[in-house]
Order: C-alpha cells, then structure tokens, then sequence
C-alpha cells in the first residue's frame, strides 16, 4: 500500500511491557499522590507557563486510548507496517511517555519549581488572587514563602513595566490615519 510493505501484526513470545493493568495502577498511584500531596506542590503545578494538568490529563489519556488500540491491533493481527511491527516495542515507547510525563510533573512540583517571569505572570496573578481571598492562614503562609522566592524577578518585571507608555503605544495604533 503506497510503497508500504504491509504484514500481520506479530504479538511475539516476549513477556509484555507496560500493558493497561500497569498503566491504570501507575496513574491511579499519581493521582493519589498529587491529591494528598502538600499545597505548595499543588500551586506550584498551577503556577508552571503552561497548563500542565489539563496537558498530563490529554497525555494520560492518549496513552491508555493507543495502548488499547495496540492491544486490539496486534490480537487481531490486522495489517501493520514492517517497521513497526513489535507489540512490545510500541508499548515500550508509550511508557517511556508516561514516565517523562511523571518525571517531569515532579521535576516541576519538588526539584525547581517555577518563578515568576513574563510567561507565567497571569497564573501567578490568578493564584495569588484566588489563595489570598480565600484566606486559608495555612495557604497564606505557603503563598507568602512562594512568593518570596520570586521576589527578586517580581521586582526587575515591575521595574520594566510602564503601563503609560503601553497605552499610549496602543492608543497610536488605534487613531486613523488621515489621507492626503
């Protein structure tokens, strides 16, 4: 098919790596974990540049969707490219995935956790909104020792802003221009 030389898939005689089961008890266990896990890595997963939940929700959920995918695929030996044809080896790299997805969550969450800079100023302005009035005493300290941590990049982003000349910058774009 298309210069493709296409084969039944092969599940082969290996012992399976990373099936659902395992799948489903990782993320079970990661779940539970960040559920119970101190506030401060909580926020500080909230405080990232981009979205990392909703990010590690799609991932998570890819995985298991191909996993099942490959599991039905090679049961039912349907057509498969030569290349990449190892059941083993394609749910290998799905768990490679995982594994840098968790790896990567605790890297955010425990070993160097975000500062505020330009990207993620508005996740630090929502948060701190949000925590501050609620006014949990226990949140209040954990925000008070996050922030401190920034301190010093709050203070050079606030020293650059100039919201005087952003509007006036904004206020020539808007201004028609006259035709001679």
């Amino acid at each position: 098919f298309l210069g493709i030389c296409l084969e039944p898939a092969q599940i082969g005689t290996a012992p399976p790596i990373f099936g659902f089961a395992e799948f489903l008890s990782a993320l079970a266990l990661l779940v539970v974990v960040f559920s119970i896990s101190d506030f401060r890595y909580r926020l500080r997963l909230l405080l990232t540049r981009y979205p990392v939940r909703p990010i590690a929700f799609g991932v998570s959920a890819s995985i298991a969707a191909l996993i099942l995918l490959i599991d039905v695929w090679f049961h039912n030996a349907w057509p498969i490219p030569a290349a990449i044809n190892s059941h083993n080896n394609m749910r290998a790299f799905l768990g490679a995935v995982f594994l840098a997805m968790v790896f990567h969550l605790i890297f955010v969450a425990f070993v160097r956790p975000p500062r505020f800079g330009r990207a993620n100023a508005n996740q630090y302005f929502r948060a701190m909104h949000d925590f501050v009035g609620k006014g949990n005493p226990d949140q209040l300290v954990v925000l008070a020792e996050e922030l401190g941590a920034s301190a010093e990049s709050i203070i050079e982003w606030a020293a650059e802003y100039r919201p005087d000349k952003q509007e006036s910058k904004k206020a020539r774009r808007s201004l028609p221009t006259a035709e001679c």
